[in-house]
């Protein structure tokens, strides 16, 4: 589940913005079992790595999408929270062969 996490948050670092449940599961290579990537993306919002679509508030929503298409209503993004522990995992707790499985890559280096 680690790596399944780990690779979650990746995916959603690649920008700010909203990503559906397919879309995260079809990039982390867990399309075939929706029922765990949605009991793991549960986890990460219950923690606060992760917001969740269906608990923001609808005037915040409203705002998110005058500028972002928001696919259904599984939708997700990283937290300022998930942000700072996904860097320190990348920049501390991986080994640079570990980064290049995961294909993870530095800030500031391409991959």
């Amino acid at each position: 589940m680690g790596e399944i996490n780990v690779k979650i948050l990746g995916y959603l670092m690649t920008d700010r913005n909203w990503k559906n449940i397919r879309d995260i599961g079809l990039h982390v290579g867990t399309e075939q079992n929706p029922d765990r990537l949605k009991y793991q993306l549960d986890d990460l919002v219950k923690r606060q790595i992760i917001d969740y679509w269906e608990n923001i508030p609808d005037s915040e929503k409203k705002k998110i999408m005058q500028h972002e298409e928001i696919k259904g209503k599984n939708n997700y993004r990283i937290t300022d929270k998930g942000r700072e522990k996904f860097e320190k995992i990348r920049n501390d707790c991986l080994d640079e062969d570990t980064k290049t499985i995961l294909r993870m890559q530095r800030a500031g280096t391409e991959n």
